[in-house]
């Protein structure tokens, strides 16, 4: 496959979604899927002791995760099962590392053009800031052997979320072959399910800004479930 041909159907992936739910054992809490826009607020993405909304079962919208946290008003959620993915490039799309994505959190429907994503792994407790080293490092590989990044201007500090020992990075992802430059931040922390990371995925930089409400929203609310 060609780097053209990669580049459309990475778009296809971006603006479908894909798959169905995350395997049981990284799922265990009761999930919550968003259903879109609300005249009362945010929708909320992970466990609820009120249980399960009202959506289909199997609709691919429900993500079960070790958090919960608000989305955005007219965001909608995608649960992601990169087991069931067969295509590798696919899935690399959906892998970074030890860390696979399990739900992601689209803009499209309330007109912002990117995603904040939800990744995860069970690899166990670690330091949040070495655990974004490594998913920073290993997104640089891309799932193309011919498309190849590199990691400029990263920026780390610690901090708390949800009350759990947590950090941050923002940085830039560099196309070397196009010189290309994408703005991404992302936060980690460790759950009892396992290492939970979100990541602010624009389309582009310029998306970078209509994105970035989204991504502090599900930070200043997200609380890791017991």
């Amino acid at each position: 496959m060609n780097i053209k041909t990669a580049g459309a159907a990475l778009m296809i992936m971006f603006v479908a979604g894909c798959g169905a739910g995350p395997p049981a054992q990284r799922a265990a809490a009761t999930s919550v899927p968003a259903a879109g826009p609300s005249a009362a607020g945010p929708s909320v993405v992970g466990s609820s002791a009120a249980g399960p909304s009202a959506a289909p079962p199997g609709d691919g919208s429900q993500c079960d995760l070790p958090v919960r946290f608000d989305i955005a008003d007219g965001w909608t959620t995608k649960a992601i099962d990169v087991s069931t993915i067969n295509d590798k490039l696919l899935a690399g799309m959906f892998r970074t590392g030890p860390f696979d994505t399990i739900c992601s959190v689209n803009g499209k429907p309330a007109g912002v053009d990117g995603f904040v994503r939800v990744y995860f792994s069970d690899i166990g407790a670690g330091n949040p800031r070495d655990n974004l080293k490594v998913y920073v490092h290993t997104d640089t590989l891309g799932p193309l052997d011919e498309v190849k990044y590199e990691v400029r201007a990263a920026k780390y500090r610690d901090l708390t979320i949800g009350g759990a020992p947590a950090a941050e990075v923002t940085w830039n992802r560099r196309t070397i072959a196009t010189k290309a430059s994408t703005k991404y931040t992302a936060f980690s922390l460790d759950t009892p399910k396992g290492t939970v990371i979100v990541v602010l995925m624009p389309f582009t930089t310029k998306d970078y800004a209509d994105v970035l409400p989204a991504y502090e929203l599900a930070r200043s609310t997200l609380t890791v479930n017991p």
